[in-house]
């Protein structure tokens, strides 16, 4: 019975606005409508845009639903009203389009940066050490935007945002390591961006005979894409590994990352011996063998791995490199003494 009310109170919020479109959709087909278009449409595109996601808004307020879910609510709500509209009676659907949504996404926004400003001051508070962009950009799209959705999201600004803005040298603060000085993955991620520049120059003027079209639309994926792994390149010295009081936070700039409780922690050992990666023994750079490690940490139970848009793996046993590995195996094994 329990698990009935529960499952209603879930369903609900979505279950209503969906039968509220379908009986929109069937108004829109009766000769009712057809004898007086303009009317209904409007009172139809009101009802679209205005009615149901109050409905949906009063349905999840006290739920723990992100409020800011409302917003694809009132996208689907225009898409709706473009197809079961006639095109000559969507004149409110297009002062929507052109004045409302925008100031939406702008809301949004602006709303997504406060909560990135908040949670990085609130870190700059609680830690020496200097506050990590991609995690509080993450925090703060997890706090307003659905499951998902906020891990693509924090993804995307932060691809401009390491590749554009992030240029200031990251100091390391208190019990922070690097792990790119003494490996090769710099190196490696170079010559991937530069071959990737060059391919994307020579297919353009091949394709360019051919369509014009396929060419830019190609050249327009591989400029994001080197955008992408530029990013990913600046944000492995600015993302550095860091031991907590409680947790370790293993970074591999924007690839990957996890975190890692002491009392979760079975054994760690500076090793580079030959292991066989599978789905309980992971590399934490998804360069694998390209990449080397120098460290080995072995947890009592499965542990997450949070990669590129919030993908996730698991494994019990993580191997990845530090560069300073006798200072950081030190200062680790001296914390996991005292937890």
């Amino acid at each position: 019975m329990v698990k009935s009310i529960s499952w209603r109170r879930k369903t609900l919020p979505f279950l209503a606005p969906l039968a509220i479109v379908v009986l929109l959709a069937g108004i829109s087909k009766t000769p009712l409508f057809n004898s007086n278009p303009s009317e209904l449409s409007v009172a139809i595109t009101l009802d679209l845009l205005l009615t149901i996601p109050l409905v949906y808004f009063f349905l999840i307020r006290k739920s723990k639903i992100p409020k800011v879910t409302i917003v694809p609510i009132f996208g689907a709500g225009m898409i709706i009203a473009s197809f079961i509209l006639p095109k000559e009676n969507q004149l409110l659907l297009d002062y929507a389009r052109t004045w409302v949504l925008p100031v939406i996404e702008l809301t949004v926004a602006a709303v997504i940066l406060f909560k990135v400003r908040k949670t990085v001051q609130l870190f700059r508070k609680e830690s020496s050490n200097e506050a990590d962009f991609y995690t509080a950009l993450k925090n703060a799209c997890r706090s307003i935007l659905p499951l998902k959705v906020d891990a693509i999201f924090a993804m995307e600004i932060s691809v401009f945002y390491y590749s554009l803005f992030a240029w200031k040298k990251r100091k390391l603060g208190r019990n922070e390591f690097t792990y790119h000085r003494d490996s090769s993955v710099m190196i490696l991620l170079g010559v991937f961006l530069f071959v990737l520049l060059i391919e994307t120059f020579v297919v353009h003027l091949l394709l360019q005979g051919w369509s014009s079209l396929a060419a830019w639309i190609l050249t327009i994926l591989s400029i994001y894409t080197a955008f992408q792994l530029f990013a990913i390149l600046k944000s492995i010295s600015r993302r550095p590994i860091l031991i907590g009081e409680n947790m370790l936070f293993l970074k591999y700039g924007l690839f990957a990352e996890a975190e890692i409780p002491f009392d979760a922690i079975k054994s760690v050992e500076l090793s580079s011996r030959s292991l066989k990666f599978d789905k309980s023994t992971r590399h934490l750079s998804p360069l694998k063998d390209a990449d080397s490690y120098n460290v080995i940490l072995e947890a009592n139970e499965s542990q997450k791995i949070s990669g590129l848009y919030g993908v996730k793996k698991t494994c019990n046993k993580l191997a990845f490199h530090v560069d300073e590995k006798e200072k950081f195996y030190e200062i680790l094994t001296s914390k996991l003494s005292q937890s």
